[in-house]
């Protein structure tokens, strides 16, 4: 199993969470895996929707 670390997922690529959190009660007491993806979000974008401060800790750990 490959594990990569990146601090933010496009929307789309967050589908999966948002599934999983919608069935919440029924995944109560279960082991759930999830792929997010898509690390390639536009970081002006991003710094809009969270702000200048979120933004750039976010960019500092995202790796080269």
């Amino acid at each position: 199993m490959k594990t990569t670390r990146r601090p933010v997922a496009e929307g789309a690529g967050a589908a999966p969470l948002a599934a999983a959190l919608k069935e919440k009660t029924r995944l109560a007491g279960k082991r759930v895996g999830l792929i997010l993806s898509g690390g390639n979000i536009d970081f002006d974008l991003f710094q809009r929707w969270v702000g200048a401060d979120v933004a750039a800790n976010a960019r500092a750990k995202v790796p080269a």
